[in-house]
């Protein structure tokens, strides 16, 4: 029996830390939406993210975009990073994440162009794969073409 009161004591409050991280969530974004001088337009944050782009230039555009989906996939993994310790520590580094989602925003964007579509024009056809699933009421399941 001491054991069991032992491990339970040895183990995060998962309920506790989920439910402070959602109120701070709340609270810190508000404040760092606030503070944004303007919003932009897929195509206007394409225009200003392509200036800092220094991704291998030598391969045609339609080329496979090896190098911006492992830098994808690596910053998606930073993000869950910041969510995972939020989550065993009880606080969630919001600013850290949102920095993290921008650097994916920004591989995201140069997969995008590398195959000579915008965020713009995959945004607009995420929306018509989702309405038609929802229409269809194949939102839930597994598969690409549901």
């Amino acid at each position: 029996m001491a054991d069991e009161t032992q491990k339970s004591q040895e183990q995060p409050n998962y309920d506790a830390a989920s439910e402070q991280m959602g109120r701070h969530t709340c609270t810190t974004l508000r404040g760092l939406m606030d503070s944004l001088e303007y919003e932009l337009t897929f195509d206007e944050y394409h225009d200003e993210a392509h200036k800092t782009n220094v991704c291998p230039s030598d391969a045609p555009p339609g080329f496979l975009p090896v190098y911006e989906t492992m830098g994808l996939a690596g910053e998606a993994g930073e993000a869950l990073e910041k969510v995972k310790k939020g989550w065993r520590d009880g606080e969630f580094d919001l600013k850290g994440y949102l920095k993290e989602l921008g650097d994916t925003l920004w591989y995201l964007d140069a997969a995008a162009h590398k195959v000579g579509y915008t965020l713009e024009t995959i945004a607009q056809m995420n929306i018509e794969k989702l309405h038609s699933r929802h229409e269809r009421g194949v939102i839930h399941g597994a598969g690409d073409e549901r």
